[in-house]
């Protein structure tokens, strides 16, 4: 999970972007078995001091780690590969509602005793991570990784509603 200096940013209010192979630059490792990973990271930025705190949230797919493993020849399937975005779609909107979950959550933060406050919201971010970690596996494995389309298809309605509820939430959104 790196980063570099030079990124893209979209501020996404109301839908989400919608992934393409195109977002997926990184390289498979030789030895993968998936056919694809995406990597996805969230936070939260302090900004001032006092009354004049202000707190945001941020998620972004670091592009360059995130990968389509070329080499597995089913990916020529241009229905398979389709099918197969659509699932990192929904790993990729995983992120966005854990990021929107922390900005709800975190959004009323008293900011007067920092020593206190900082150290709250690293719990609370662990928390959410473990929480989202844990949904990331049970889609995957309930999808069986997007080929069991009935349930890709009712995961996707479940994520779409959990984003729904969260829509007032506004957490910005990075391609790096």
């Amino acid at each position: 999970m790196r980063s570099v200096f030079c990124f893209f940013l979209f501020i996404f209010i109301g839908s989400l972007p919608l992934l393409s192979t195109d977002n997926f630059k990184g390289k498979a490792p030789v030895d993968a078995y998936q056919s694809a990973f995406t990597v996805m990271q969230y936070s939260y930025i302090i900004r001032g001091t006092g009354d004049q705190t202000n707190l945001s949230v941020e998620c972004w797919m670091l592009q360059d780690s995130s990968w389509i493993n070329w080499r597995l020849p089913q990916l020529k399937d241009q229905a398979v590969l389709k099918n197969l975005i659509k699932h990192e779609q929904g790993h990729f909107n995983i992120a966005v509602i854990a990021a929107k979950e922390l900005k709800k959550t975190v959004g009323a933060v008293d900011f007067k005793k920092p020593s206190t406050e900082v150290p709250r919201l690293e719990k609370i971010k662990r928390s959410i991570d473990q929480k989202y970690k844990d949904l990331s596996d049970r889609y995957d494995l309930e999808t069986f990784n997007g080929r069991n389309k009935e349930a890709q298809v009712n995961w996707n309605k479940h994520l779409n509603n959990q984003l729904k509820m969260l829509e007032n939430e506004n957490v910005r959104i990075y391609f790096k």
